[in-house]
């Protein structure tokens, strides 16, 4: 990349200690990881990288840890919002609420039968049950109206039904993990914020940028979105046409579309400040993880790289 085309993430703190932050981090994930994917393979259960991402976040930001006995919920969680995902997407026609409720049945029941195990009291299970209803509830509804567009949506539109579908995933997991661990009352919120903004500036942007050439207009994706209100959509895509396999896609949307990288960029920076708020260590791992992500999302046509397949989550 050229000078000037790298992601200008607002990084308040040196390098040094943003990179000890991160490598903290990730020594906490990469323990983590292995450990818990030996143990419950023993029980057959998938133990998925993401769930070695979110938990010591959670940590951190509620001075919490979720206990063990949940993690198979977690793999749950994750292969139930995966599938109900990947139930509207391939679908022919839109799934009315009868016809998903029973193809997402096995996959609920897992779920919840992995919270009826849980050692909580009645009341939490409750509540965490309530949860897992409410994200289905919202997202289905998010994913109905996102299916009625025939354009490319707004930024606003596309953003508010993410807040409704991903970023509500990622409140979710930080609002489960809150009952499971009794976090305190008057910290609950923030972990919650905490975690949308993560999922904001680490997940959903990336994400979007690495499925950009891949992406139908009416997918909601929001590097879409904020090049067709910026009106550099064809500059964008007639440059990434003729661009190989290999070419950074974030330094292509800088020379393309200055106007719609300088838009990105302050969302970015803007879920870094309330992640700040909530914790200045987060923010300095995910501030230098972004970053990361950001340097190494390519076109990849094949989607045989490494960032392909780990911004599936696997």
């Amino acid at each position: 990349m050229k000078k000037g085309e790298r992601i200008g993430l607002f990084n308040p703190d040196g390098k040094f200690s943003t990179g000890i932050s991160f490598l903290r981090y990730v020594g906490e994930v990469g323990s983590l990881h292995i450990q818990s994917r030996e143990a419950l393979a023993k029980k057959g259960v998938r133990w998925y990288m993401v769930g070695s991402l979110l938990v010591p976040l959670f940590g951190k930001l509620s001075d919490k840890s979720i206990p063990a006995y949940a993690y198979p919920a977690i793999s749950y969680l994750w292969e139930y919002a995966r599938f109900f995902d990947d139930l509207i997407d391939n679908a022919n026609s839109f799934p009315n609420w009868s016809e998903t409720k029973q193809a997402i049945g096995p996959s609920q029941s897992r779920l919840v039968k992995a919270v009826s195990d849980f050692r909580i009291s009645p009341e939490q299970k409750r509540e965490v049950l309530y949860e897992l209803a409410d994200l289905r509830r919202r997202s289905y509804a998010a994913f109905e109206r996102q299916h009625g567009w025939t354009e490319t949506a707004s930024f606003a539109d596309a953003f508010a039904y993410r807040k409704d579908s991903s970023l509500l995933l990622m409140r979710k997991v930080a609002a489960m993990g809150n009952i499971l661990a009794s976090t305190n009352q008057s910290v609950r919120t923030r972990v919650e914020d905490g975690f949308e903004a993560i999922g904001i500036v680490a997940l959903q942007l990336p994400d979007d940028l690495q499925d950009v050439l891949d992406d139908k207009i009416t997918d909601g994706n929001l590097v879409h979105a904020t090049l067709h209100d910026h009106g550099e959509f064809e500059n964008f895509f007639n440059a990434a046409q003729n661009s190989p396999d290999g070419t950074n896609l974030f330094g292509l949307l800088a020379n393309t579309a200055p106007y719609s990288t300088h838009f990105l960029t302050s969302v970015a920076n803007a879920a870094l400040s309330d992640l700040r708020a909530v914790s200045p260590d987060v923010e300095r791992a995910i501030y230098f993880a972004s970053q990361l992500l950001f340097d190494h999302i390519v076109i990849d046509r094949g989607k045989n790289r490494f960032m392909s397949k780990f911004t599936r989550g696997d």
